[in-house]
């Protein structure tokens, strides 16, 4: 009856017993050796594990990065080859452009692009500085002076100087960047006045503008069409560069515009 009384006083219901005490810490940590020793094994064991995978998985996302930056050159040297004219015979294409765009689903002016980078760059270099950065310096290039080359422009340390003042680190330089910057010296070049009296009048060079930005347009995006001052009041000669000769009919087909 007193047992009973307790029960009651404490809150416990009679005839249950009262709730055995949670395990503290302490007593954990008499576990059995045998079984503590194998639940540390089992979590050592998951940890080599989870290691490993990571391991292999950062080793596959390296291979992937380094096949991804160097697609674009072997895309290049690729597309170089199936411009060949007779293989596009033995293909039954008419021009690069239709190979492009009816069997590679392949834009012309990137094709073309990769192409240039291919044929101007080494490995090295393009893959160096990626496949926007590589493109950009073959405009660069072009831009720049006939003497100059993409490589070289990649391995520059000196800044370059820009059209108006201020200058363009190129190893920090976005390919973006480095194609406004390319812009700019073209248009500069365009409209700078030839020395010893020589110079081209502004119908001149609109329609050696006219002229590259109609060759732009159907694909051939490397093209590069300069208004040539000859002797004073003589008419200018025109410098077309980077026109392919199987593209010649995109050519003529942008010269009948100009009529």
């Amino acid at each position: 009856m007193g047992e009973e009384l307790r029960r009651i006083e404490f809150g416990y219901p009679c005839g249950m017993p009262k709730p055995a005490k949670a395990k503290s810490a302490s007593d954990r940590k008499h576990l059995p050796i045998a079984l503590a020793r194998r639940a540390d094994a089992l979590s050592t064991a998951k940890k080599k594990r989870l290691h490993a995978e990571a391991e292999s998985l950062i080793a596959l996302v390296q291979r992937r990065k380094r096949s991804i930056s160097e697609a674009f050159y072997d895309l290049g040297v690729a597309l170089k080859r199936l411009k060949d004219k007779e293989i596009l015979l033995v293909l039954g294409c008419r021009s690069f452009d239709q190979l492009c765009n009816d069997t590679l689903d392949l834009s012309t002016t990137l094709a073309s692009r990769l192409v240039e980078v291919a044929s101007r760059m080494s490995r090295d270099e393009a893959i160096g500085v990626g496949q926007a950065k590589a493109m950009a310096f073959v405009d660069l290039a072009d831009a720049t002076s006939a003497d100059e080359t993409p490589g070289a422009l990649a391995r520059a340390r000196r800044p370059l100087a820009l059209p108006g003042g201020g200058v363009l680190d190129l190893k920090k330089a976005s390919g973006r960047a480095i194609e406004r910057a390319a812009k700019a010296i073209r248009e500069q070049r365009a409209t700078t006045k030839p020395r010893r009296g020589r110079t081209t009048t502004a119908d001149e060079r609109a329609t050696a503008t006219a002229l590259e930005a109609s060759l732009h347009t159907a694909g051939l995006r490397n093209a590069r069409v300069t208004a040539v001052a000859t002797k004073p009041g003589a008419t200018c000669d025109v410098r077309i560069e980077h026109v392919p000769i199987d593209e010649l009919r995109v050519l003529a087909t942008a010269l009948r515009k100009l009529r």
